[in-house]
């Protein structure tokens, strides 16, 4: 079996921008779907063999405060867990832990709530559900540092996920700038530093929050337009892929047909839009049509379209 886990940039954003602005631990639940497909891998060296895909689609992210649904123990309040996710059971493929100043990596209590998790929320088996530990590290009072890991269960454990970032040009491990982005360089230009300059420092700052905040918040449009484009051309792709299937299907039943009326002895008719179509006759039937006709001249027989 393998296993693909892909991320929108919308949602990895949003998740590592909550983590960063966040006063303190956090902890949510990942949004998404989950699709299981076969794949049939055909190559000369050997015969055809089928393998199971699971592929894993992180959309949005729901995040929640910390022990708002388990105890300092790590034991789970199932009502609370349900009060906070209402409806979307279905569609919770993980959750994702954010702790200041540590390892990037699963503790003991992490392990005990996404056990407990698996067992209420996940399926039956519990290998389609993951866990993201993001954790932040900071070098000096300007510089943070911010890692992330996906981890997976398997039969001996936790093991990382390599994530593929969905970009609008092409699809990578990691954030990859490609030539067709458009600089965005003159949004920053506008802001006026020299003015911003003469008065106090903390005003300075004042202003600079909001300016970048303000450029921020027009990217985020621009982007959640472009991810609502590629969420359209996404299920439109879906909807044209049986209706793909069936055309094939139905030329595929058409060349039989064909093959199987050219077997058969079947009578054909010419298309004439001028004249009544007539069935073509064979030699013998020719012959006779001809000999009575000779015997019976005075008759006739139209026939009316």
């Amino acid at each position: 079996m393998e296993f693909k886990l892909s991320a929108s940039n919308a949602a990895l954003s949003g998740l590592l921008y909550d983590c960063c602005n966040s006063e303190s631990d956090q902890i949510g639940f990942l949004i998404g779907k989950t699709a299981v497909t076969m794949e049939v891998v055909i190559n000369d060296s050997q015969e055809p063999s089928s393998k199971k895909v699971v592929s894993t689609d992180i959309l949005s992210t729901l995040p929640v405060s910390v022990f708002s649904f388990y105890n300092a123990a790590g034991t789970i309040i199932e009502d609370q867990l349900r009060h906070l996710i209402g409806h979307l059971p279905e569609q919770i493929v993980g959750w994702y832990v954010y702790r200041r100043n540590s390892v990037n990596s699963l503790s003991l209590r992490d392990s005990l709530i996404d056990r407990q998790l698996r067992k209420m929320i996940a399926d039956r088996d519990g290998k389609f559900f993951i866990v993201c530990v993001v954790s932040e590290q900071k070098d000096n009072n300007s510089t943070i540092e911010i890692e992330y890991t996906f981890y997976g269960r398997n039969r001996t454990g936790y093991v990382p996920i390599k994530v593929f970032v969905d970009n609008l040009a092409e699809s990578g491990i990691d954030f990859k700038k490609s030539s067709s982005v458009v600089e965005r360089l003159d949004l920053f230009r506008k802001i006026d530093l020299d003015k911003a300059f003469k008065d106090d420092m903390p005003k300075f700052i004042e202003h600079y929050q909001e300016e970048v905040g303000s450029i921020f918040q027009h990217l985020s449009v621009e982007l959640c337009q472009s991810e609502e484009e590629i969420i359209k051309l996404k299920s439109r792709l879906k909807k044209l892929q049986p209706e793909s299937e069936s055309d094939c299907q139905l030329q595929q039943f058409n060349h039989s047909v064909t093959n199987a009326s050219g077997n058969s002895h079947t009578n054909h008719y010419p298309m004439n839009s001028g004249e009544p179509c007539q069935p073509v006759k064979k030699q013998g039937e020719s012959n006779a049509m001809q000999m009575e006709t000779e015997k019976e001249p005075s008759q006739n027989f139209s026939q009316e379209y």
